[in-house]
């Protein structure tokens, strides 16, 4: 399937680094059915695999972000489609591939996807890719230093229904940007941040509203029993006292639909 949207030059720029040319798939921009991507349309995901296990039944795992992978950490890229009902299917591949060539960071088993990171960070995105049926699809990903993992979830306050692609951002004292993550499909999203991380936002610019339709969500999310602004510079969520490993949010990160419910206001700053 060849898609046009914003990552197209990305795309191919990427694939001819990989080997495989063709067209491709963005996992970070386009995956499952409510990011743009049709129904049992193959994307490139990518899954956390404790001691080198490839998890091999597709409802039994835990998403990790591509962007967000800490050294050495070991996951496994793994090529799906969702149906209509998003039911999750792990399709049959070989012959994985990355850009990182000399395995500077980390190492990819090209049969089963799996990537063991290395020691060192990466300082610029590195592409991970797979040719299936005569296609080919790919995925951004980085390498981050040993630090923080945030957990989190983003759901419709309305609905409970989990919100996918919605983008979480992290900043320091200072208020500057040091980390962020998209919710994935299943709908926990994993942030790797470092420990000085304070406070986070929703990104504005990521919320599930249809471009030249009237808006689906208010600007505003719900954390902990307060309501903040998304995208607001001067008043963020506040996170716990992170340390190294998993560090979990005190609550859901609540969405709030504009339609059947009042005009929300920030009271998360006083």
């Amino acid at each position: 399937m060849k898609q046009v949207h914003v990552y197209a030059v990305i795309a191919a720029l990427a694939l001819a680094i990989i080997g495989c040319g063709g067209s491709g798939n963005d996992s970070s921009s386009t995956t499952g059915l409510t990011g743009g991507t049709p129904a049992n349309t193959p994307v490139v995901e990518a899954v956390l695999a404790q001691d080198g296990v490839v998890p091999s039944d597709p409802t039994t795992f835990v998403a990790q972000d591509p962007l967000n992978i800490q050294v050495e950490q070991q996951i496994a890229f793994q090529l799906v489609s969702y149906d209509t009902a998003g039911k999750r299917s792990v399709l049959p591949t070989s012959g994985w591939r990355s850009s990182d060539t000399a395995n500077n960071y980390g190492s990819l088993a090209d049969n089963s996807g799996l990537f063991v990171a290395g020691t060192r960070a990466t300082t610029t995105t590195l592409y991970v890719g797979i040719r299936y049926l005569g296609e080919d699809y790919f995925a951004p990903y980085q390498v981050k230093p040993r630090q923080a993992t945030v957990a989190g979830q983003i759901i419709d306050e309305l609905t409970n229904k989990i919100l996918k692609e919605v983008a979480v951002k992290f900043y320091d004292k200072d208020g500057t940007i040091v980390g962020k993550v998209k919710q994935p499909y299943n709908g926990s999203f994993r942030g790797s941040v470092p420990l000085n991380a304070v406070t986070f936002t929703v990104d504005s610019d990521t919320l599930p509203n249809v471009p030249g339709k009237p808006l689906t969500y208010q600007r505003y999310f719900r954390y902990n029993g307060l309501t903040y602004a998304t995208g607001d510079d001067f008043c963020r969520a506040p996170l716990p006292v992170l340390a190294t490993g998993l560090n979990s949010l005190a609550s859901t990160v609540k969405l709030i639909p504009v339609k059947g419910e009042a005009a929300a206001s920030a009271d998360g700053c006083g």
